[in-house]
Order: C-alpha cells, then sequence, then structure tokens
C-alpha cells in the first residue's frame, strides 16, 4: 500500500529550504521527509565543501614537500658536497686512486689482511652510498644549468609569439 505523498507547491518547497527544522503542514512523515532531506543536503555538502577543503590540505602538503625538497637540495646539499671533498682530501692521495680504481678490499683478503685499517674504518667504505648519491644530485644540477643557459631566452620567446598555433 503506497501512500499519497501531497503535491509539493513553491510556497511549501521555500519555506522547507528557510526552516527545515519546522514540519510542513499537509503531510504525514513530515518528520522522516525532514530527515532525508538533511541526509541529502549533508551528502551535498560533503561534496561541496569538505572534498575541496581534504584537496586543498592534500596540495598544501604537497606544495609543502616540493619547498622542503627545494631547501634540502639548494641548501644542505653543498654543504655535504664540502664534507664529502673534505673526507675525500683527509684520506690521502690514495684514496682518491682507490675510489676512481674500485675497492681493493678483494685484494686485501686475498693477502689475508682484514677489511679495516688501523684507525677502524674501512677502505671500501670511503663513500657511502648516500655520498655518491649526493654526488649525482650535484651532477644533474649543474648539467641542468649548463643545459638552460646555452639558450636564449629571448629568442626562444620570440619564436613562440611568432607562432599562431601556439601561444602562453
Amino acid at each position: 500500500i503506497r501512500e499519497e505523498v501531497p503535491p509539493l507547491h513553491l510556497t511549501r518547497y521555500l519555506l522547507c529550504e528557510v526552516d527545515i527544522s519546522r514540519p510542513t503542514r499537509g503531510t504525514n512523515d513530515a518528520g522522516a521527509a525532514i530527515a532525508s532531506g538533511l541526509k541529502e543536503r549533508e551528502r551535498v555538502y560533503n561534496t561541496l565543501l569538505y572534498v575541496p577543503w581534504q584537496l586543498e590540505r592534500l596540495l598544501a602538503m604537497g606544495l609543502l614537500v616540493c619547498f622542503d625538497s627545494c631547501l634540502g637540495l639548494f641548501t644542505f646539499l653543498p654543504w655535504r658536497l664540502v664534507f664529502i671533498a673534505r673526507r675525500i682530501v683527509a684520506a690521502g692521495p690514495g684514496s682518491l686512486r682507490r675510489l676512481l680504481l674500485g675497492s681493493t678490499t678483494q685484494q686485501q683478503h686475498a693477502d689475508g689482511a682484514s677489511s679495516s685499517d688501523a684507525s677502524g674504518d674501512g677502505e671500501a667504505t670511503l663513500l657511502q652510498p648516500e655520498h655518491v648519491l649526493d654526488v649525482f644530485w650535484a651532477l644533474i644540477i649543474i648539467v641542468g644549468v649548463l643545459f638552460v643557459s646555452a639558450f636564449d631566452v629571448s629568442v626562444i620567446y620570440h619564436y613562440i609569439r611568432g607562432q599562431e598555433m601556439v601561444k602562453l
């Protein structure tokens, strides 16, 4: 058995929109209608307000992560490179040869010597993988800067400006 719902007049609709808490006259189950209206409105508000707010928070977090990465790259990387260079210089001239030609730990094991020298630092650990990664980051930045500095920006700008299809 289906209950008949009275037709929704413009005045009743406007009253429901303005004052949701007040039940409308002429309906049998005004409380259920109001509750379902509240649920729909909450779902719409979640879509229109909550999702963009969460997206903004995600974008702000991404911006902070990028900012942190750039700051780390341009502030800590030079210092780390200085400490790497100091470590290579402090290890002596033979360490550079060992670094370029490879580790001599296999030769030491073949001769029966341990992989540690008298100070306790292993000869094979002159540069850790993090140090090599820092050197590669610096090389990437240097190559990128040299590559970009080879182009004249004004020529590129006027070339793009003169085209009909490609506009900035």
